[in-house]
């Protein structure tokens, strides 16, 4: 036997081999087994808001006359990566007196990176007012950061408690501050204070559109909105709204939204139809132009009721939707607070997608005195912020019935509860080991007297101001001991993908078996594999075919 190699191929001669044997020709049977093996399978699965995060503000040397700073009281998402914390009550060196400054705290995860307690959520930033040295003499107060927007580069903040310019120093003017971020940071724009009367409070409420660089400033001590837009020209007023309800102590401007063209104003206090006392409402607008805003609407709660405050919180997003909270929403005769979602026409009609009522029945909690919604309403979040069934005192150690609820839409046009988040107080060491939410109430249930902005859901990330929570080993640098003051914290319930690896080996076994007569058999060497003649490495082995043909 014989093997010969023409042009590429391989041939065994068996010729000399059957005239040995006497005989005129061959026959060859012949037969080969291969066994394959492949590895590495990989399955991976989205884990909504399923990752808790918490931090606080990193101490400073001048904090052993600091009180609740209040941090957290204002909450924004930038995007899955920044975020924005205020700190309203935040004390400045060299304005201790009074004290209530503020500041707020830019914050940035970045994959594998922590800070010194393990928080995935590293302060990158503290920016101020640029003109703290204006402030009344001995007072100092301004309240920087209690409420915030931002969008793109921009971000807004507002300083309510501010006084008016020196010489007269009128106080609780309020202000906001416009500020553009780069690589170098915050550089403030713009501020305004366009109103020098005593408890104006300025700055309150905010909004900010991240389609069309406007913001709006609701000012409820005056039933009054103001706008403003971005040009090449900078920063400026574009329109005063007023209030055009019948009632004149609505609260119109406790809560705005916007979202291009549209805007919506909650006046939570309002009257409904039906003479029923502040049950609330949400007036809309549209712009035809550059200071064209025009009112389309006014719409109120399906089910109105009593002290309801319908329009105390609301979220506009894509396709003229909105989300509007009613904390005290009687829905079955229960006061447990609503939430009810939305459409509207360009004539302001109402079309109610869907009712969510709070999921315990008999509860004062609040449900629904924040909420926040994606962009294209993907997601909403609703806060229940009170711990108690009473929703009276909320100073309790226990965490009760505080959570924040996250609905996801379906196929249906309809939301359906994805999470249900709740606060793990073992993420942190606390002052007397105790962590609270705690939530300042609104003298009562029968007044509108509290404003700020406490949850945002954004970029598969939910983010939740902490105000009152103890001090924590988060903020406690240099090991001297924790306060027993409310400094608070922010948690962060973040989307992620879960992925994994699995190695699977498989063995396959295929035979070739024929026969047939003839001299000459081809032999071809084709492809890497476990079969070797040649006398190679294994790594340059090759598979074998008997009877192939070439190619």
């Amino acid at each position: 036997m014989a093997i010969n190699y023409i042009d590429n191929d391989y041939t065994i001669n068996l010729n000399s081999k059957t005239l040995n044997q006497g005989r005129e020709s061959s026959k060859i049977t012949y037969s080969i087994s291969s066994s394959i093996s492949s590895s590495q399978q990989i399955s991976s699965s989205t884990l909504n808001f399923a990752t808790q995060s918490v931090n606080t503000y990193t101490e400073d040397t001048d904090e052993s006359g600091e009180a609740y700073v209040f941090f957290g009281k204002s909450v924004f998402i930038v995007n899955s990566r920044k975020i924005l914390i205020g700190a309203p009550n935040k004390n400045h060196t060299g304005y201790t007196a009074g004290g209530d400054v503020g500041s707020v705290f830019e914050f940035v995860r970045t994959d594998d990176v922590y800070d010194a307690d393990g928080s995935e959520w590293v302060q990158t930033a503290e920016i101020s007012a640029s003109d703290m040295a204006t402030m009344k003499p001995g007072t100092h107060v301004m309240h920087f950061g209690g409420t915030l927007a931002a969008s793109g580069s921009y971000m807004i903040a507002g300083a309510p408690e501010r006084s008016g310019p020196s010489g007269s120093y009128v106080g609780t003017c309020g202000a906001v501050y416009v500020f553009n971020s780069s690589s170098s940071g915050y550089v403030q724009e713009a501020f305004f204070q366009p109103i020098i009367t005593s408890s104006t409070r300025f700055g309150q409420v905010l909004t900010m559109d991240s389609q069309s660089n406007r913001f709006v400033v609701g000012i409820p001590y005056r039933e009054e909105a103001y706008i403003y837009n971005s040009s090449s020209a900078g920063w400026s007023q574009e329109r005063i709204l007023t209030s055009s309800l019948s009632y004149s102590s609505a609260k119109y401007g406790s809560s705005v939204a916007l979202s291009g063209s549209y805007l919506a104003v909650g006046a939570p206090a309002s009257t409904a139809p039906g003479s029923i006392s502040s049950a609330g409402s949400v007036v809309l607008y549209k712009s035809s132009s550059v200071g064209g805003w025009s009112e389309i609407g006014q719409i109120s709660s399906s089910a109105p009721s009593t002290f309801g405050f319908y329009g105390r919180s609301i979220s506009m997003f894509s396709e003229k939707r909105i989300v509007v909270g009613e904390e005290f929403g009687e829905i079955s005769g229960n006061s447990t607070g609503s939430v009810e979602i939305l459409g509207f026409d360009d004539s302001g009609n109402k079309a109610l997608i869907q009712t969510i009522v709070n999921p315990r029945a008999n509860n004062l909690g609040r449900f629904g005195r924040y909420v926040s919604a994606y962009e294209n309403g993907e997601y909403i979040a609703v806060s229940r912020p009170v711990s108690t069934d009473s929703g009276g005192s909320d100073s309790s150690s226990d965490e009760g019935h505080r959570a924040v609820f996250v609905y996801k839409s379906g196929s249906g046009g309809t939301w359906s509860l994805s999470n249900t988040l709740t606060r793990d107080t073992s993420l942190a060491t606390y002052y007397s080991g105790i962590g609270k939410w705690i939530y300042t109430l609104d003298g009562g249930f029968t007044s509108v007297s509290k404003w700020d902005s406490k949850l945002h859901i954004k970029d598969g990330l939910v983010l939740h101001g902490i105000d009152g929570a103890p001090d924590s080993n988060f903020r406690d640098l240099d090991n001297t001991g924790l306060y027993n003051y409310g400094f608070g914290e922010f948690r962060t319930w973040r989307t992620y993908v879960s992925s994994s690896t699995v190695t699977v080996t498989s063995s396959v076994d295929t035979t070739i078996s024929s026969s047939s007569p003839g001299d000459f058999v081809p032999f071809r060497f084709h492809s890497p594999g476990p079969m070797n003649i040649r006398g190679q490495s294994a790594s340059k082995s090759y598979k074998t075919f008997l009877g192939e043909q070439k190619s």
